[in-house]
């Protein structure tokens, strides 16, 4: 599905693998990204793709059981965890419905897993407080559109 990601320019960065090997998870999607935009149909970097179209990648690359596209699902749940963390100080919530195309498939899953893990290891107390829900499948690529057009009207 997404050969063209597997073409290789001799004299360039080192592959994807060796690079996997070498760096932390963080280090690794930034390279991740550059090896996306250099092998890309699209064009030579990123900027040619939609915010949609490299999600795309992301997920064909997650429907194939790449563990760098997991990788990737699964610092979105680690940042999610310590922003949920932040936010609770302030607003005191205990429900969050994830909305959204990235939560969608397998990857979603990842994302409440480890968010859900890392809650647990280091947030003990939040832990319980806090309920992560995902709607069916089909509500999770347009609820957000929804829940926008939920919104009451602002008066002034």
């Amino acid at each position: 599905m997404f050969d063209f990601l597997k073409r290789k320019r001799p004299g360039k960065e080192p592959e994807l693998s060796a690079i996997w090997e070498e760096t932390d998870e963080n280090r690794f999607v930034t390279a991740l990204s550059a090896h996306v935009a250099e092998k890309c149909a699209y064009g030579e970097d990123l900027a040619a793709l939609s915010p949609a179209e490299k999600l795309k990648v992301v997920q064909g690359l997650m429907d194939e059981g790449d563990a760098r596209a997991a990788a990737i699902y699964r610092s979105i749940g680690v940042y999610l965890a310590h922003s949920l963390a932040l936010y609770h100080d302030m607003y005191h919530f205990r429900h969050v419905l994830l909305l959204g195309r990235v939560m969608s498939g397998r990857g979603g899953e990842l994302v409440i897993e480890e968010c859900g893990r890392v809650l647990r290891d280091e947030y003990s107390e939040l832990a319980d407080m806090i309920h992560l829900a995902l709607p069916d499948e089909k509500f999770r690529r347009v609820g957000q559109s929804a829940a926008a057009a939920s919104l009451p009207e602002n008066r002034k």
